[in-house]
């Protein structure tokens, strides 16, 4: 049997909702390689997506060509959009968990967003997206 893997470029956008609709219902599991200024403006549609199936993945943050970057810039480019994807899959993963009625009693954040010595959060976004999930699912 042959098998192959779909990937998609440069999303989420407009249309990922309607895209995964379709794969999802054929079946189909794509790869979504996002750039990181587009996962900012379409969080919510690529937190679905996720939860619909798909598997996101690093392809920069603005896009820009890394052929003509310095090593350093390239290393910024990735990691920048790396801690993006952190956040997507741990806003799904818990809107999974709330969405089945669960509520999670231990949580930990992933690697980089929590300073355990000085007990705060370095992205303010993402305990904001945290804290808004259990109202989602109230009264289900």
């Amino acid at each position: 049997m042959i098998q192959a893997v779909l990937t998609i470029d440069d999303g989420p956008s407009a249309i990922t909702p309607d895209m995964m609709a379709f794969l999802s219902h054929n079946g189909i599991t794509p790869v979504m390689f996002m750039i990181g200024a587009q996962l900012e403006q379409f969080f919510d549609i690529a937190v679905q997506a996720v939860r619909m199936g798909a598997v996101a993945s690093n392809h920069g943050y603005s896009h820009t060509i890394f052929d003509k970057m310095d090593l350093a810039e390239a290393l910024s480019e990735i990691s920048r959009q790396e801690k993006l994807l952190k956040r997507l899959y741990a806003v799904a993963v818990t809107e999974a968990v709330y969405a089945r009625g669960m509520c999670p009693m231990l949580w930990d954040t992933p690697g980089d967003q929590y300073d355990r010595l000085l007990c705060e959060f370095w992205d303010k976004k993402f305990l904001e997206e945290m804290f808004a999930i259990p109202g989602k699912y109230l009264n289900r």
